[in-house]
């Protein structure tokens, strides 16, 4: 019997159509709709980065060209049967080609060939035109490496997507390569310039009508056929299917597209995490003279030594009168110190919504710099810079040039204060913890400093007018001395304040400094150059500023106003030989506990703790943590490859044991045919046992499939016996499946065996029986 019926499975079996990586067979018309739709989702995605690049064509044509391009040379590679590696390999070059052609056109050996320039140009953009996106504020002033991945990401993602939608029929699986470039694009510009809402909500519109369109079901879309096909039939119901589908979801799709960004922007309460809050911003420590104990020296020099040049637009010369280098925060009773935060920045130093609200918006254009400092001078909040790798700290405005100072040229932007004596008498000073350091004094400090500010501030009705008190105090009842000695330690101010009565600006802009934190106002001191000299009671701005210009001032922090100068060091012509004060030289100065230098702190991420409190990592931290990731990649993997095995042995063990004996025969076919789907034979819901059984035969052998031609009759007997079949035949059921798989296991590798056990085409998938 079992002979006559693989004879009969001989006579009866037609020829399969093998097709490579089995096609999805929509009608033409559709494919191309499908096609061009996926096409149109990656450009879309693509122009997420606009906020990359300074204008929209310059993201918009390169990559157009490039999906148009990537999609044509998928699309004839489809037609022409050329496998899927091979076409992502030849795509692959070609994107090489345009890239080298377009944008790296400079590197091009001789102008004609690509050289060692555009091979590196190439390798520099896959490897690190992400990171730059991410290293830098937007727009980039330089974005050839971010162009070249983005165009790269945009060809790739339209060559995945066109071969995804023209050899697979799963409706939605083309729509991996459109979400991989929005994807790619969100920890780029959400935290900062997120899409729009009209943006949103037309990508969602194309991804949801590919759903549509693809969903329309064909009867020629599997990949082997067996029986007859009617090509214009199947056209016509797609056709049919496609337009009745069309008119009940455009609607829909519209209202979803519509609503999704309104109902994500209601939900959303976070700020989203910006991945470049996680960039190792380090800045290399170098060692810097002290700005304060260096003042003698540079205000000393002779001739004065030119310092650089600056114009100013937007503002007058009594608006910004002076340039800042450095804010020192730290008082310790012996000096004043730094504590910036430096993270590598430019050119946007602050973004728009952390910028101080009140305020006048000015440019200055700095050249021909020549600075012992590694600080860049600045002025009010700066909120932009024409540098690249320079250091920043957005709590004291403080910048760290680049390398080497001198002979620097740069645009800055800024938002410097404007407040009237009516304003400060009205407003109160900065509050709460966030402006502590800045009230903060060390313990031992002389009672008398507390003690003068609280005499010379009595009455005072306001934050602002006890500080123009103190201001005017130190102004009229003090003389200046250039030939003071340095110094600003705790004693060195009591005498200053009690007995000299005369000093250097250090001394003045230290002294208000004390007072002020010593009434409870935040305080800071601040070096840098004045960019004025008083000429005839009126001010004129410096063309050249020189070291002459040196000078030391005061800032409060007011609210709302940001932080206002006070500027408290006497007119020259207070000197203190007017005063009858004795000029003798003081003795020789002992250098202030520490030396008279200072180290700038390194920058660190947000996450790293206080440089002062850092050490050394363990040279076998970085293993260890190395080994962690390993070793938990490993057990993921390792988990899902044993979570799919145990469910499918679950799954059999259920089969053989639950139910009766007819029960148990259909369980055995069931995993014959779980057994194809994981080498992903071709196995459609319209064929019978028979069918597959014929279509095995005709791949694998007689000898191998030789179980199915005694295995299909028993399947028949449990379902149409008209008695229940017995145990014995259960159980033989089960012995001819396991004879089959052990047979089309001979004919695997071992690769392609591990590929079938992995395989998660017959897990969730609900299969109705077809029977003749």
């Amino acid at each position: 019997m079992a002979m006559s019926q693989l004879r009969q499975l001989d006579e009866d079996l037609p020829e399969p159509v093998p097709t490579e990586d089995h096609p999805h067979r929509a009608a033409p018309q559709l494919r191309a709709l499908e096609v061009v739709l996926v096409a149109a989702a990656c450009w879309v995605a693509a122009l997420a980065f606009r906020p990359v690049f300074s204008g929209v064509r310059t993201l918009a044509l390169p990559t157009f060209v490039a999906i148009a391009l990537a999609t044509g040379a998928a699309v004839l590679a489809v037609r022409r049967g050329l496998p899927t590696r091979w076409s992502l390999v030849g795509s692959g070059i070609i994107a090489g080609l345009f890239v080298s052609y377009t944008i790296l056109v400079g590197t091009l050996a001789g102008g004609v060939f690509p050289g060692g320039d555009t091979l590196s140009g190439l390798r520099q953009g896959i490897a690190h035109g992400f990171s730059a996106m991410l290293a830098d504020s937007l727009p980039l002033a330089t974005h050839t490496l971010a162009l070249v991945f983005v165009t790269l990401v945009c060809w790739f993602a339209a060559a995945v997507g066109t071969e995804l939608t023209l050899r697979r029929a799963m409706p939605a699986l083309p729509l991996v390569a459109p979400l991989a470039v929005f994807g790619l694009a969100m920890p780029v510009v959400g935290p900062m310039h997120p899409p729009s809402h009209w943006h949103v909500a037309g990508f969602v519109t194309l991804l949801l009508l590919i759903v549509l369109v693809r969903a329309v079901p064909d009867p020629t879309a599997t990949g082997t056929v067996i029986g007859p096909r009617v090509d214009g039939l199947a056209e016509f119901h797609s056709r049919s299917l496609l337009s009745a589908r069309l008119r009940l979801g455009v609607p829909l799709i519209a209202l979803a597209a519509v609503a999704a960004p309104l109902v994500a922007t209601v939900i959303t309460t976070r700020t989203p995490t910006d991945p470049r809050d996680l960039r190792d911003t380090v800045v290399e420590p170098r060692r810097v003279d002290d700005p304060l104990a260096e003042y003698k020296r540079i205000v000393g020099q002779s001739p004065a030594r030119p310092a650089f040049q600056v114009t100013v637009r937007g503002a007058t010369p009594t608006e910004v009168a002076r340039v800042a280098i450095v804010r020192l925060d730290t008082y310790d009773g012996v000096r004043f110190t730094i504590s910036d935060r430096y993270e590598a920045a430019g050119p946007v130093l602050v973004q728009p919504d952390d910028r101080p609200t009140s305020g006048r918006d000015v440019v200055l254009r700095f050249s021909n710099l020549d600075l012992d400092a590694p600080w860049l001078p600045t002025a009010g909040a700066p909120t932009r810079i024409d540098l690249r790798g320079i250091g920043f700290d957005p709590d004291s405005c403080d910048v760290l040039a680049p390398g080497n100072v001198n002979g620097l040229d740069y645009e800055l932007q800024a938002r410097i204060p404007v407040a009237t004596a009516a304003d400060l008498g009205t407003t109160p000073v900065v509050a709460g913890t966030d402006s502590d350091r800045y009230r903060a004094l060390p313990g031992g400090l002389p009672p008398n400093i507390g003690r003068l500010a609280t005499e010379v501030t009595a009455g005072s009705l306001s934050a602002g007018e006890s500080l123009e008190k103190l201001a005017a105090y130190l102004r009229s009842g003090f003389a200046l001395d250039a030939t003071s000695p340095s110094g600003h330690a705790a004693g060195r101010l009591d005498r200053f304040l009690g007995t000299e009565r005369a000093g250097t600006p250090e001394q003045f802009a230290t002294a208000f400094t004390v007072m002020a934190r010593s009434l409870g106002y935040p305080t800071r001191v601040v070096v840098g150059y004045k960019l004025v000299t008083e000429e005839n009671g009126a001010l004129r701005p410096l063309e050249f500023v020189t070291s002459a210009s040196y000078h030391v001032w005061a800032e409060v922090a007011y609210e709302g106003l940001g932080w206002i100068a006070y500027d408290v060091t006497p007119s020259p012509t207070n000197l203190a030989t007017s005063r009858g004060v004795d000029l003798t030289p003081a003795p020789e100065t002992v250098t202030p506990v520490g030396g008279g230098e200072q180290r700038t702190p390194r920058a660190i991420g947000p996450s790293e703790a206080d440089p002062s409190e850092a050490t050394d990592a363990p040279w076998w931290r970085p293993l260890a943590v190395a080994a962690f990731v390993v070793l938990g990649l490993v057990a993921l993997v390792a988990a899902v490859c044993g979570g799919i095995l145990g469910a499918k042995a679950a799954r059999r063990r259920r089969r053989r044991t639950t139910g009766d004996a007819a029960t148990r025969v259909i369980g055995a076919w069931d995993e014959v045919v779980d057994r194809l789907r994981e080498l992903r034979f071709p196995i459609t819901d319209s064929m019978t046992p028979r069918d597959i059984a014929r279509a095995t035969r005709s791949v694998y052998g007689t000898a191998a499939t030789l179980p199915l031609g005694f295995l299909v009759p028993d399947v028949g007997r449990a379902i149409y016996a008209p008695t229940v079949p017995d145990d014995e035949l259960a159980e033989r059921s089960w012995a001819r499946a396991l004879e089959f798989e052990q047979n089309l296991a001979i004919t695997l590798n071992g690769r392609q065996r591990w590929r079938a056990r992995l395989s998660l085409r017959p897990l969730g998938i609900g299969r109705r029986l077809a029977t003749d």
